[in-house]
């Protein structure tokens, strides 16, 4: 019985040391004002500009570089404005101004934070 006792009490001090994780890897982006919105949007300070398909081009570009498990995104105009970044986005998030939300992004994540302007 107490050889059964110490091989279960070496086996416990060993087996975490099998274990491995992975690192998880975070990033933030404040990508200021982000919108799908059309330009003459009403709904859009005068000082926004839309962007062009080279900026999105790039922005999915360097989402990509990021190469982050999970990427919190600020001063986006909401989901489908995220989406023109991180094409796979899928779901519906809060339109509180401080709100967060998460959801499965496309393969430069895994997981997308956003906070969304009012």
């Amino acid at each position: 019985m107490a050889s059964v006792l110490r091989a279960l009490a070496l086996a416990a001090m060993l087996l975490p040391g099998l274990a491995v994780a992975a690192p998880l890897k975070l990033a933030t982006w404040d990508i200021d004002w982000l919108t799908a919105r059309a330009a003459g949007d009403g709904g859009l300070p005068a000082d926004v500009a839309v962007r062009q398909p080279a900026d999105l081009a790039a922005l999915r570009d360097y989402a990509a570089a990021l190469d982050a498990d999970v990427v919190a995104l600020q001063g986006v105009d909401g989901p489908e404005a995220a989406a023109l970044i991180f094409p796979n986005t899928p779901g519906a998030t809060s339109r509180r101004p401080t709100s967060t939300a998460t959801s499965t992004a496309s393969s430069a994540c895994k997981a997308l934070v956003l906070s969304i302007r009012p």
